[in-house]
């Protein structure tokens, strides 16, 4: 038949012999077979996934048609036998059907691998006035249920002075990318966020407390620092005008010590938690949302400055994915001098981070600084990427 191909394996005096043959799909098919979508999922848990064959138009005759599966020896394919257990074979239309399943089973192999695609095919195409119609390719995408351990990077310094640590804070910057030009809220090339307290409004600062939303709606960072019970604040500046302010410098409103107790990296505010549900409290969480919405994100860079940090790992920064699954748990350095600055950045780049959880010190602000016993941190600045919306994954089943 001069309009079919047909093929050997092998060449020359490696030929094998006759191997197989395909037919043209011709435009006069008025029986169009082909995948019901070129895209599907299933988890790495499920087990098996059915696979949908339609056959539309002329169903009046019988019809059959080849399928496989097929694996593309390159990263982010599955393999056969240790991904997904091989499928081909002909399917049968009868006169009259319209639909066919393909059942493919998966292996859940307890490797951290990441989503895997099986590629699948349909071909040579039987029947009067049968032919293939599209999609007839198609992939089923193995979501990978196991968490994969976290690659770490981290930026930090001591000091007694800014100086001291600016530098492990600009590499945390470079690392992150945006350059040094800070655009509307807080945005630098649209790669990176930073949060220095110094243009919260006085009505948002010492005494008052900071919205936990503020710095989602009024000034839109994609931040929301804790519940809609948490109470945090900002500390006051000389320039606040306002009942009772301008407040004390460094929470001098709360504890008139703090004013030399803590240090400005960059003047003139500090934050700190004071309580949640009305009890003190020295946790603040920062969780992410694209900026000025509601929709939940995720960071690959987290990094900030805490002032008077005495005790080697009570302060910390806990990191979180999408899942509330712990990532790592990260100790701020302590200070090397009395009043000092420290700085931690943390990246984690193959486990977005939905949320930080920091813990300032062992006690919230309020009673004197008397280290070891009695350990309050203030914090400065944030730096984080630019929060993107979170891609939903499947719930992991363990965690490392």
């Amino acid at each position: 038949d001069p309009n079919t191909l047909y093929f050997s394996a092998g060449t020359g005096k490696e030929e094998h012999g006759l191997f197989g043959s395909l037919k043209p799909t011709t435009a006069s098919a008025n029986s169009l077979i082909q995948f019901s979508t070129d895209d599907f999922a299933i988890n790495e848990t499920g087990g098996h996934i059915d696979v949908t064959v339609t056959r539309a138009g002329n169903v009046s005759g019988p019809a059959t048609v080849n399928f496989n599966t097929a694996d593309e020896n390159q990263q982010g394919h599955a393999s056969q036998f240790s991904d997904y257990e091989i499928a081909l074979g002909k399917l049968t239309f009868n006169p009259g059907e319209t639909s066919k399943t393909v059942r493919i089973l998966i292996v859940d192999d307890k490797l951290a691998e990441g989503d895997e695609v099986i590629d699948l095919f349909l071909s040579n195409p039987t029947g009067a006035g049968v032919g293939l119609g599209s999609p007839k390719t198609a992939k089923v995408t193995i979501i990978d249920d196991e968490v994969p351990t976290p690659i770490i990077s981290t930026r930090s310094a001591t000091g007694a002075n800014p100086l001291a640590i600016t530098a492990a804070r600009d590499q945390f910057r470079s690392d992150i990318g945006g350059g040094t030009v800070a655009g509307a809220n807080g945005s630098f090339g649209g790669v990176r966020r930073e949060i220095n307290w110094d243009g919260v409004p006085a009505a948002a600062s010492a005494p008052n407390n900071l919205p936990v939303n503020f710095f989602n709606t009024t000034s839109p960072r994609g931040v929301v620092l804790g519940l809609a019970d948490a109470a945090i604040q900002v500390s006051g500046a000389t320039t606040d005008v306002g009942p009772g302010q301008p407040a004390g410098p460094n929470f001098g409103n709360i504890n008139p010590t703090y004013t030399t107790t803590f240090q400005q990296f960059s003047p003139q505010r500090l934050f700190a938690p004071l309580s949640f549900a009305a009890v003190s409290s020295n946790v603040t969480d920062v969780s992410f949302f694209v900026p000025g919405t509601t929709t939940p994100a995720t960071v690959t860079s987290f990094g900030a400055i805490f002032t008077d940090v005495d005790n080697a790992n009570d302060t910390r920064m806990r990191f979180f994915d999408a899942n509330g699954l712990l990532i790592t748990d990260q100790a701020v350095p302590a200070q090397t001098v009395d009043s000092g600055l420290s700085f931690l950045g943390v990246t984690v780049t193959n486990r977005p981070i939905a949320r930080v959880r920091i813990i300032t010190g062992n006690t919230a602000l309020g009673p004197n600084d008397n280290p070891p016993f009695t350990d309050v941190v203030a914090m400065d600045d944030f730096i984080y990427s630019e929060p993107v919306a979170a891609v939903p994954i499947a719930a992991p089943t363990s965690n490392p």
